[in-house]
């Protein structure tokens, strides 16, 4: 998939155009995506720098990555993960901050459901009959909520997070 300025085909490159960018500050510029179909789709591409600290927890996990699969990161992709870069089809009057704390916020649920669904072990129902299935399905449901609730319970603010003494929603 290009993205490109206009129907001309001429590919952008991405961090040239957001490099103006201060740390947490938020950009957007007009393209074009062409795809496998032959389609031209009208985007908005909006991007926030990340922090330096956030940055350097990208380089951190990079580095792990490059160490684990015994491979170089390139240049350009170090360069590149210094932004935060959504591509949509909103229209303009949705700010790019919008644009890109409306994503965060969907990450965010993506990743409670990824994690829901390791911890309730979700695959296959076991269960044939109606009854047996529902049965099996509240009892994860059952152990999700005690999950989320002990969760709830720890003061998350801090590295060694103290626990509180929670019994049944009384602290």
């Amino acid at each position: 998939m290009k993205i490109q300025d206009d129907h001309n085909e001429e590919e952008i490159n991405i961090t040239s155009v957001f490099q103006h960018l201060g740390p947490e500050e938020c950009g957007e510029f007009q393209a074009f995506v062409h795809t496998k179909e032959g389609k031209v789709i009208p985007v908005r591409i909006c991007a926030k720098r990340k922090s330096d600290g956030d940055y350097e927890k990208t380089l951190k996990k990079l580095r792990h990555r490059e160490s684990k699969k015994q491979c170089k990161t390139k240049d350009a992709t170090k360069e590149f993960n210094k932004y935060i870069v959504v591509a949509t089809s909103l229209p303009s009057d949705v700010t790019s901050s919008d644009v890109l704390e409306t994503y965060r916020y969907r990450w965010q649920i993506e990743m409670y459901f990824k994690r829901l669904k390791s911890i309730l072990d979700f695959g296959e129902l076991p269960k044939k009959r109606e009854k047996s299935s529902l049965a099996w399905i509240t009892g994860k449901m059952m152990r999700a909520l005690l999950v989320e609730f002990f969760l709830s319970s720890i003061d998350s603010s801090t590295p060694n997070a103290k626990k509180t003494n929670v019994v049944f929603g009384v602290k």
